[in-house]
């Protein structure tokens, strides 16, 4: 075989490599409900749809009887925590504790480390099973 073929062979291969699709991560569109009466804040861990590594979110900011969209996450496994305005109510209750995470002193948006930063404490997230194109968590009193 010529070296002229191999390399046409070559091209060939490369063209039919870069027309495969890409293994790509199904994503859900994330949304809390607040089901109470009176403000909630939602903190959650989630895979990143671009980065495919653990991120921490908080605060999202819920009025009473609102819904509120905080985007696409990897369909899969997501962790939330949500807390009263006052500090008196907190979800989930202990029976749903599935992980503990930290527990943000303020807003973050960070990559989810091993370790919790100065000044943060560690509390119970709930697990949610998010799949298909949508998926609602409602926090109820």
């Amino acid at each position: 075989m010529g070296i002229a073929r191999v390399i046409r062979l070559g091209r060939a291969l490369l063209g039919l490599l870069t027309l495969a699709p890409t293994a790509q991560a199904d994503t859900t569109a994330m949304t809390f409900c607040n089901n109470t009466r009176e403000r909630v804040f939602v903190a959650f861990v989630y895979l990143h749809p671009q980065y495919n590594q653990w991120y921490h979110y908080a605060w999202q900011n819920i009025a009473r009887g609102t819904c509120a969209n905080v985007g696409s996450v990897v369909s899969g496994q997501l962790f939330y925590h949500a807390v009263n305005e006052r500090k008196t109510l907190y979800w989930p209750a202990d029976a749903y504790i599935a992980r503990y995470y930290c527990y943000p002193n303020r807003a973050v948006n960070r990559k989810y480390g091993k370790s919790c930063e100065r000044g943060e404490t560690t509390a119970g997230y709930a697990q949610a099973d998010v799949y298909g194109p949508n998926h609602t968590v409602n926090i109820n009193p």
